[in-house]
């Protein structure tokens, strides 16, 4: 792999403890979502995205590690569960929302029907 002009090497070592941190901030915003808690894991979504340029800004001595590439392979899955819960809850907040809207319209309706 070629070295990015303005990244940092990192050693096996370093990208393998990159990587853990990834997937325990990853594992973290899953239970938020889990839990309801969607500020916290606003919250670990911008610490987990300081480590991810950190691990993936520089080129990686270690291209062909089988830990390394099962490491992101566990990380592109996680994420994918992630981006599921998250656009399951949006689909909610949603409907929730269009129902809120609908009840609003009913309500006054009603009140135009009765003061009419």
């Amino acid at each position: 792999m070629k070295l990015r002009r303005g990244s940092v090497n990192m050693s096996a070592e370093e990208s393998r403890q990159s990587l853990a941190r990834l997937l325990q901030y990853t594992e973290e915003m899953l239970a938020c979502t889990e839990r309801g808690e969607w500020d916290a894991l606003d919250a670990l979504e911008k610490e987990r995205n300081i480590e991810l340029d950190a691990c993936f800004s520089g080129a990686v001595e270690h291209e062909n590690s089988p830990d390394i590439s099962d490491a992101i392979a566990a990380l592109i899955q996680l994420n994918d569960k992630l981006v599921s819960r998250v656009a399951e809850e949006r689909e909610r907040v949603l409907e929730q929302g269009h129902n809120l809207q609908q009840g609003r319209k009913a309500s006054f309706d009603y009140l135009d029907m009765q003061s009419g």
